[in-house]
């Protein structure tokens, strides 16, 4: 690892201070005047603080990230980003922090689209509607209405390139024709995606390294 030099150590320990105290350091030397002042300086205050905050509120209780979600926009957005999930679960896993009310709440859905960072997907018996539950928070979302009833394929998973969860159903349009709907959680809006000429043999898709899977034949 490289030695770091004096002007790195300095910037080092002056974007971790209170502003009060950086207001007083500018008065030190030139070099440091110049060095706070910068818009790159800034720029590090913002990320080392959004950083801290971020490893306080990974620590912290479900209870309370259910109240400091209503903190500010930031804090909504990034407790409830799916990069945030993943980490608290990760923490999380060695800890029985989850009892058991997810149980009692009435839920009624009968089948399972797929689960990805801790998030389940599920549909009922008609597949008129979709959920998506985080067992760990208590919370259950129930997303927009499908446009038809798409019975041929589902799926559910983690789309790392738009930072957001999608599902995907599928309506049969002919015996080896199917016609696809996607819905991220961030719009809630379906959309057609287009048509495939193939005939699925598996409903629910599996994911697997980032994508989804199904067994069909063309």
């Amino acid at each position: 690892m490289a030695e770091l030099g004096y002007g790195d150590l300095v910037e080092l320990i002056l974007v971790r201070l209170d502003v009060k105290d950086l207001i007083r350091f500018k008065r030190v030397c030139k070099s440091w005047h110049s060095l706070i002042t910068s818009p790159r300086f800034f720029l590090k205050i913002k990320l080392v603080h959004a950083y801290v905050v971020e490893q306080i509120l990974v620590r912290s209780d479900v209870k309370d990230l259910i109240r400091f979600k209503r903190v500010c926009k930031s804090w909504h957005s990034l407790i409830t980003s799916p990069r945030f999930v993943n980490q608290h679960l990760n923490l999380s896993r060695n800890k029985d922090r989850c009892n058991n009310e997810l149980v009692h709440r009435r839920i009624t859905c009968d089948h399972l689209v797929g689960s990805s960072n801790g998030l389940v997907c599920m549909t009922p018996e008609n597949y008129s509607k979709v959920i998506v539950v985080n067992p760990l928070t208590k919370e259950a979302r129930q997303l927009s209405s499908l446009p038809s009833r798409l019975q041929a394929c589902w799926g559910f998973g983690y789309d790392a390139f738009s930072d957001d969860y999608k599902v995907i159903a599928g309506a049969k349009k002919g015996y080896y024709k199917t016609c696809l709907q996607v819905l991220s959680l961030k719009s809630n809006v379906w959309r057609s995606i287009g048509e495939v000429k193939y005939r699925f043999y598996t409903k629910i898709g599996i994911l697997c390294n980032g994508a989804l899977h199904w067994l069909a034949v063309d």
